[in-house]
C-alpha cells in the first residue's frame, strides 16, 4: 500500500515548498473544491503511511494545475524488489517491542490489526459506542465523519475496534450477547445502526457502590457471584478497557482498575471518578509502573453542555467581557439522570463539570456565582438531554451583557465518537510503549484531565500525538 505514497510524498509536498505554500493551504483548496479531506489523511499521505485515493489524486492535480505523471508515479520493479529485501526479516531500529497483550492470531481487519475492547457497564453509552462502530464500518478514510477526528486514526480504522468482553450486574443483561444487551431495558437511547451477533456474553461484574438508591428501584442485580474479571480480560486479550459505570461508582471503579492493571490493559475512564486527574497521583503512577496508558477523566461530548459552556466562557474572556455569574441546568430521562437524583453521588460530577468551565476564565469566580450540574430527571425525555445555560457579564463602561442558550441532544451518541477516538489513541500508546497518563488525549477528550488546555490547543496536541 505504501509504494505509490513515497513518490507522492516527495513530489507533491516538495512542490508546495517550492511555491512557498503550506500543507494547510492545500487542505483549504481541496475543501474549497468540495473534496472534504481531513488534516490527518493529508499528513498520513505525506508521511508515507497512507495510499491516496483516486479522488485525492485527481483533486490534488486540479489544485496544483499539474498532470498526474508530474506528481505521481509508480516505482520500478527494482525498487519493489529492493524494498522487499530491506523489509523482510528485518525490524525497524525504533520499533517498540511487541506489547505484552499481543492481538489474537486472526486475519487483521486493517493494517495494524484489531483493537480488542472490553466494556464495563453496558448502558446507553455502550449501546451508542457499539452501534457507532458498525455504522461507520465502511466509511472511506478520506471521508468527513461527524464526531470523529479521523476515520483512520494513526493507522486504525473505526472497524478495527473489536468488542471482546462486556461486564454488567443487571439481571436483564448478564448472560446475553452484547448485541442484544445494548438494546435491553432500561437502555433507552436511539437505535441508529443494526449490530450483528458479537459472540460476547455479558459477564457478571462486581457491584460495590455501582448501584445507588434510585437505580436499585429499576435494576435487579444478577444472581451468582462476580466472575473472574482478570481471567476474562487476559483470555480475550483485551487491549483497552472502557469504563461506563454509573456516576458515583468510586469504589467499583477503583476495583476494576486493579483488575485491568493485573490483566495488562490500557484504560479509558469515561466517568467522573478521579483516576487520571492528578498526574503525579497514586493511580497514574500505578499505570506508569505497569507500562500501561490511561486516558481520563469524564468524557466530553462532541457538542454537549460542557463544551458549549467552555467555548462561550472563553469567548467572554477573549472579548474582554467579565463573567459575573453563570448557571448550567441539565435535564434528561435516562438512567444517568435517574442515578444523579441521589445528590450524594454527585460530588465528583459537579467538580468535573464546574472546573471544565471555570478553567477557561483566567480568574476565580466565587462559588455562589456559578452553578453547573444535573438538575432533574424527566422520564419522557428518554436519552435526550436538554441544557439551559445563562451567562451574565459586564462589558465596556460597566454595561451589562446577558446570554441565554438552550441545547437539545441525544446524550449517549453525543459522546460515542469521542470514545472511539480515545480508544484508538490508547491503543497507539500501547503500540509505542507509552505508559502512564496520556496528557494530550486526556486534555482534548475529557472534562477533568490532569491539565486543562484551550480546546483548540488540545486538539493540536492530539494531532501531534497521533503523528507520533
Amino acid at each position: 500500500m505504501s509504494r505509490a505514497i513515497q513518490t507522492i510524498r516527495h513530489r507533491v509536498f516538495e512542490m508546495l515548498e517550492e511555491r512557498g505554500q503550506k500543507q494547510r493551504w492545500l487542505l483549504s483548496q481541496l475543501r474549497a473544491r468540495g473534496y472534504d479531506v481531513s488534516a490527518s489523511y493529508l499528513s498520513q499521505v505525506k508521511s508515507g503511511t497512507k495510499e491516496p485515493s483516486r479522488q485525492f489524486i485527481d483533486a490534488v492535480c486540479s489544485v496544483l494545475g499539474k498532470p498526474k505523471n508530474e506528481l505521481f508515479s509508480q516505482p520500478n520493479k527494482r525498487d519493489k524488489d529492493m524494498k522487499g529485501k530491506r523489509t523482510s526479516g528485518s525490524r525497524a531500529k525504533n520499533t517498540p517491542p511487541a506489547a505484552k497483550n499481543t492481538p489474537p492470531a486472526e486475519e487483521p481487519t486493517h493494517g495494524k490489526g484489531p483493537i480488542n475492547v472490553a466494556i464495563v457497564g453496558v448502558g446507553n453509552c455502550a449501546s451508542s459506542l457499539v452501534q457507532g462502530r458498525y455504522f461507520y464500518e465502511n466509511a472511506e478514510e478520506d471521508q468527513f465523519v461527524p464526531g470523529l477526528m479521523h476515520v483512520n486514526l494513526g493507522g486504525y480504522h473505526v472497524r478495527d475496534i473489536k468488542f471482546v468482553a462486556a461486564i454488567d450486574i443487571d439481571a436483564n443483561k448478564v448472560g446475553k450477547d452484547l448485541s442484544e444487551a445494548i438494546f435491553t431495558y432500561p437502555n433507552n437511547t436511539v437505535k441508529f445502526s443494526d449490530v450483528p451477533h458479537q459472540g460476547v456474553r455479558v459477564a457478571r461484574g462486581m457491584t460495590h457502590d455501582g448501584i445507588g438508591k434510585y437505580l436499585s428501584q429499576i435494576i435487579k442485580k444478577s444472581s451468582g457471584g462476580t466472575e473472574d474479571i482478570v481471567k476474562i480480560l487476559k483470555s480475550t486479550n483485551t487491549h483497552v478497557v472502557v469504563n461506563y459505570l454509573p456516576v458515583g461508582s468510586e469504589e467499583a471503579t477503583k476495583w476494576y482498575v486493579e483488575q485491568l492493571l493485573a490483566a495488562g490493559c490500557g484504560f479509558v475512564n469515561c466517568i467522573p471518578v478521579f483516576i487520571a486527574r492528578d498526574e503525579h497521583g497514586y493511580w497514574p503512577r500505578r499505570f506508569a509502573d505497569a507500562g500501561l496508558p490511561i486516558i481520563g477523566d469524564d468524557i466530553k461530548s462532541q457538542v454537549g453542555a460542557t463544551i458549549v459552556h467552555r467555548v462561550l466562557t472563553r469567548l467572554f474572556r477573549e472579548r474582554g467581557v467579565k463573567l459575573d455569574r453563570t448557571y448550567q441546568l441539565n435535564f434528561g430521562g435516562n438512567t444517568d439522570f435517574l442515578n444523579m437524583l441521589e445528590r450524594e453521588r454527585l460530588e465528583s460530577k459537579k467538580i468535573s463539570k464546574t472546573s471544565a468551565v471555570t478553567s477557561q476564565l483566567g480568574f476565580d469566580l466565587p462559588p455562589d456565582q456559578v452553578h453547573v450540574g444535573p438538575s432533574d430527571y424527566v422520564p419522557w425525555l428518554t436519552d435526550r438531554k436538554w441544557c439551559y445555560i445563562r451567562m451574565e457579564g459586564t462589558t465596556f463602561g460597566n454595561v451589562p451583557l446577558n446570554a441565554e442558550l438552550k441545547l437539545e441532544v441525544w446524550d449517549s451518541p453525543n459522546s460515542a465518537g469521542v470514545v472511539i477516538d480515545a480508544i484508538r489513541c490508547c491503543k497507539l500508546a500501547l503500540d509505542r510503549g507509552i505508559s502512564g497518563l496520556l496528557e494530550a488525549p486526556s486534555a482534548y477528550f475529557m472534562k477533568s484531565p490532569a491539565k486543562q488546555f484551550a480546546d483548540d490547543a488540545a486538539h493540536d496536541m492530539v494531532e501531534d500525538f497521533i503523528r507520533g
